[in-house]
């Protein structure tokens, strides 16, 4: 089993300071001093031994051994038990943010290979151009007709309308595709030929993403301005916070942004 840790949020790194430590098969120490990855902090956020990584039963495992605690995946909370570490997950070691990537090697070597296990659900990443679903069948007609049956006309395929709501779709269905199109900067009609129901699952796994990193992001970004003592910081204040910056966990800031309003948040 091969781990890699990057440091994803920070160009130019100290004197000493390896921006990658990579692993395969045993575990391994990180912090401020003496330690297998040596992580430079000139204002002691990070522990001098921060975590460990323990190799066990073919799998690594994150232990928080530090005073100021390591976070994963956004959370606001500091890891308060051993995490088994999987492909994407991503940590904050003071200011640092650390992406994880894991290859299970069995799989070359003929072996069955085990998945391991994601704590967020995995997305492909942005491209900037839509996504294209296609519009080919399937199949060819023409593969599958039977022998010596006649030919399937071209002029009459040109000739079929476009793809349609099916019609028992209920009209409110369709107008609320066309509020999500309108408010996207899209053509209005141009959802209406998928499956609302699809649609919406679609939208929901983006948004929580979306939610999740943008809220990863400015947290990290806050520790920032705190480890660098800058004097330009966002304070919380009686009214008009923002959720993202002070909310912990993506269930909270998703319920006060669409659910229930709270008193104090934009």
């Amino acid at each position: 089993m091969f781990i890699s840790l990057q440091i994803s949020n920070v160009d130019r790194l100290p004197a000493g300071t390896a921006a990658s430590y990579t692993a395969r098969d045993r575990s391994f120490e990180i912090g401020r001093e003496n330690c297998d990855w040596t992580l430079s902090d000139a204002d002691k956020f990070i522990s001098g031994r921060h975590c460990e990584v323990r190799y066990q039963a073919g799998s690594f495992w994150l232990y928080d051994v530090s005073r100021n605690g390591t976070f994963i995946n956004g959370s606001s909370q500091r890891m308060v038990g051993p995490h088994r570490l999987a492909q994407g997950d991503r940590l904050l070691i003071g200011r640092y943010v650390v992406g994880v990537s894991i290859e299970d090697e069995r799989a070359a070597t003929g072996h069955p290979q085990t998945r391991t296990g994601s704590t967020q659900r995995e997305l492909p990443p942005s491209t900037g151009a839509p996504l294209d679903f296609g519009h080919e069948p399937f199949f060819n007609p023409t593969d599958q007709r039977p022998a010596g049956a006649p030919p399937v006309s071209t002029s009459s395929a040109l000739q079929q309308p476009g793809p349609a709501a099916p019609p028992n779709r209920p009209a409110e269905a369709d107008a609320i595709l066309r509020e999500i199109a309108r408010a996207a900067g899209i053509a209005p009609d141009l959802l209406q030929a998928r499956d609302p129901h699809e649609v919406a699952a679609e939208i929901g796994a983006v948004l929580r993403t979306t939610v999740e990193q943008l809220s990863l992001l400015l947290k990290a970004r806050a520790a920032a301005k705190v480890l660098a003592k800058s004097a330009n910081r966002t304070m919380i204040g009686a009214e008009d916070n923002n959720p993202l910056k002070f909310v912990p966990g993506a269930d909270d800031i998703l319920e006060i942004m669409f659910a229930r309003r709270r008193a104090g948040y934009l």
